[in-house]
């Protein structure tokens, strides 16, 4: 399953950004993406590390799933599932070429969206579903204020609110932050504190942080 995701991901990105991988045109075959892959070797290790954290977290959280299956829990075990496989998709992107695609995006948006409006039917939802939507209005406000992220990183972040509600949103914030900055820090440190040209990847650090809240939660 890592295998055939990933050949969809580094497609999507060849035909998105082609000349990441070297190519002259966007309709390049997956051999020749994969051909100009090893011949970076840091974009190869890229790939390999993004594979090997899903087959990870993969196994984690079906394993979970299945020591605890119950047909009653099975649309929360597809929704953790779903978001876990877009939140992938999106920390492999954002990995490999420091940018989340709104044209990948906004239809993910539209559909969590449409779900998170269906979700007011039911009236035990809607006191969760306000305080959803201040929260969003408040991480807009916040990082539109500071520029500490990227419009793509709100977007996603976006969708994890949609899908998970508030509290769940605040523990992966909070944890993508505490993870970067932990990271971001021995970035400066390696670079001698020279602030120019230290690229962060943050959707990464959600996808992490998203598979250990669902971890936990299964």
């Amino acid at each position: 399953m890592s295998a055939m995701l990933n050949f969809l991901i580094l497609k999507i990105i060849g035909n998105l950004d082609y000349k990441i991988f070297g190519l002259k045109d966007k309709n390049a075959s997956i051999f020749v993406i994969y051909r100009g892959i090893f011949k970076d070797k840091i974009l190869l290790f890229r790939i390999c590390i993004c594979s090997v954290l899903f087959i990870i977290f993969n196994t984690i959280i079906l394993f979970k799933i299945l020591d605890k299956f119950s047909f009653i829990m099975i649309y929360t075990y597809l929704k953790y599932y779903y978001l876990f496989l877009v939140i992938y998709i999106f920390a492999f992107i954002d990995y490999i070429t420091y940018y989340v695609y709104t044209i990948l995006s906004y239809p993910i948006i539209i559909f969590s969206l449409v779900m998170f409006i269906l979700s007011f039917l039911d009236s035990r939802n809607i006191k969760i579903n306000l305080e959803t939507i201040i929260l969003i209005g408040f991480l807009y406000l916040l990082i539109n204020k500071f520029k500490f992220l990227g419009e793509g990183d709100f977007d996603i972040l976006l969708i994890v609110a949609l899908t998970l509600g508030v509290l769940p949103t605040i523990f992966i914030f909070y944890l993508s932050i505490i993870m970067s900055g932990i990271i971001g820090i021995g970035i400066l440190f390696k670079n001698c504190f020279k602030l120019q040209n230290n690229r962060l990847a943050f959707v990464p650090f959600i996808f992490i942080a998203t598979t250990v809240f669902i971890a936990l939660k299964v």
